[in-house]
């Protein structure tokens, strides 16, 4: 008899038809039971497939990473939200409590937040101050050291191309003289002097230095014109329209005595 067994997913056996046969102990032992074993690979069991919304758990890093991130974000909001409390009560003005009845006086104290330190390089560049040039004024000269100076340069000139030759004599002044109507001092006696010099390129004696002047303190003026005869110095003086008390003739020198040295128109 064939002995046919089937053995099922859940681990049951169903054992052949022996249309009420019992098989003895002895049959059972010499039974083929390999070929119960040796059916086709039974197939798996599977329930009833019910689509329902399935909900995939994230990682466990994932998560860590997300708590951490929305504790930092919570934690910045905290320290920003603080440091802006600390501003507001710090800039807040105080008033000052002044139970004698005077006009009290509000404080305001300002807190400014630094930033971090940083390096920095400047540079700095030094202009230099624009130069400023004065011009220094000299005091007036005083008329009679003017006077002075001009007689001083004078003298090499007079020396070398005017003495002991005819010249015509312009003007001799000193302190205190009355002409034409006014009384000479050295500021109108070098007025005159420079008007002649312009005109007649005169020059400038100081009487006392030549032997030729009676007196010593006079401040003398010639033309810048020689003459080898009094007569030629007279006649310039008329043509040039000087009278005999504005014009004459006159000898200088160092060595030539008073006496002989002026003659003067008639």
């Amino acid at each position: 008899m064939s002995a046919d067994f089937v053995v099922h997913p859940d681990g049951t056996v169903d054992y052949p038809d022996t249309s009420g046969y019992t098989m003895s102990a002895e049959e059972f032992a010499a039974a083929d039971t390999r070929q119960a074993w040796s059916q086709d690979e039974p197939q798996p069991y599977y329930e009833p497939h019910h689509y329902e919304p399935t909900y995939h758990e994230p990682p466990h890093d994932d998560w860590l990473r997300v708590l951490k991130l929305v504790s930092g974000i919570t934690a910045g909001a905290v320290v920003i939200a603080a440091f802006i409390v600390l501003v507001t009560s710090l800039t807040k003005p105080v008033t000052l409590t002044n139970p004698s009845g005077y006009p009290t006086a509000t404080a305001t104290q300002t807190v400014t937040a630094s930033a971090l330190p940083t390096t920095a390089t400047q540079t700095v560049t030094t202009i230099p101050a624009p130069t400023q040039t004065v011009t220094a004024i000299p005091d007036p000269i005083d008329p009679e050291q003017q006077l002075r100076q001009i007689a001083n340069g004078d003298r090499p000139f007079v020396s070398v191309r005017l003495a002991d030759r005819w010249v015509p004599q312009l003007s001799a002044k000193r302190l205190g003289v009355v002409d034409q109507g006014i009384v000479w001092d050295n500021a109108t006696t070098l007025r005159e002097h420079l008007q002649l010099r312009e005109r007649y390129h005169a020059r400038l004696l100081w009487s006392g230095e030549w032997s030729t002047f009676s007196a010593s303190n006079f401040w003398v003026t010639v033309a810048g014109s020689t003459f080898p005869t009094s007569a030629g110095a007279l006649a310039w003086c008329t043509s040039q329209g000087f009278d005999r008390d504005h014009c004459f003739a006159k000898i200088v020198s160092t060595t030539h005595p008073v006496e002989g040295s002026t003659a003067y128109n008639r």
